[in-house]
């Protein structure tokens, strides 16, 4: 019984940490994308290129982790939007005091609604603000690697236990 309390108390540790080290690095691919997909959107901004702004943020298409994105001038409004699909509801843009904002980090700021992670990256020219990537992420491949890694560590913590079992068993034959 200790022993199968000891095991669980090191698996529950284990799919702990493995969820902050999957968040930390969700967190660094939005960052880099929202990098990527920004620098490529300053043109678009500068010039108010409604269509150009669309073209960038269309190449989002491609990954299927973003459900939404936004890309809005320095005074919050939308200039751009990319959708995956129109009936999530979480795949909203935010309001224009949200993104109206000089002081973000230079790397940007991720938070968590409703099972998707939103990354607000500003986006400069010259050091000026000019604008704020707006990316929603479904945690659906987060889900689905927390998942795998929970159905492994049941099943060694399971043959542990097994294994544990008919080793105890063995001794109380032999005494």
């Amino acid at each position: 019984v200790v022993g199968a309390l000891v095991l669980t108390i090191c698996m529950l540790a284990f799919i702990a940490q493995e969820t902050m080290i999957l968040r930390d690095m969700l967190n660094e691919e939005l960052s880099t994308l929202a990098q990527v997909i920004g620098a490529n959107s300053r043109a678009a901004l500068a010039f108010d290129d409604r269509k150009t702004a669309d073209e960038t943020l269309g190449a989002l298409s491609a990954d299927k982790s973003i459900s939404a994105a936004f890309l809005y001038n320095a005074q919050g409004v939308e200039l751009a939007r990319f959708v995956r699909q129109a009936d999530d509801p979480y795949a909203t843009p935010l309001k224009t005091d949200q993104v109206r904002t000089e002081t973000l980090p230079p790397e940007g700021r991720a938070f968590d609604v409703g099972g998707h992670t939103h990354f607000l990256h500003p986006i400069s020219l010259d050091k000026q603000f000019i604008g704020t990537l707006h990316l929603i992420n479904k945690h659906s491949e987060m889900a689905w690697r927390l998942g795998s890694f929970v159905l492994v560590a049941l099943y060694i913590a399971l043959i542990s236990l097994v294994m544990a079992y008919a080793a105890a068993a063995r001794l109380r034959s032999l005494v």
